[in-house]
């Protein structure tokens, strides 16, 4: 479906705390091309933690909400694989109205 690239920023002195700021590039299907930035805090030992879109490139352009952010696996004890569900809203120009 496609890649992320980012950067995870230590956020506590105390708690196992990451600000995340993220680009997901979509590789495949009618978004292909087309990006969605996030940020957000990603509090690592909770289940489910949940980033803003902040905006995005492309089909995506001008996307905002939110993206639930879960730890499918640990392919190693500093890499792990996510599970992203994006919920984004965009604006669709429409020619004619």
């Amino acid at each position: 479906m496609g890649w992320a690239q980012g950067s995870y920023v230590r956020a506590s002195l105390t708690d196992p705390v990451l600000v995340v700021t993220a680009t997901l590039k979509i590789t495949d299907g009618p978004y292909n091309g087309s990006t969605i930035a996030i940020i957000g805090q990603d509090f690592v030992y909770e289940d489910v933690r949940e980033l803003a879109v902040v905006g995005g490139t492309g089909k995506l352009r001008r996307a905002s909400s939110h993206v639930l952010w879960t730890t499918a696996r640990k392919a190693s004890p500093e890499h792990l694989v996510l599970q992203l569900d994006i919920h984004a809203s965009i604006n669709l120009k429409i020619r004619g109205f």
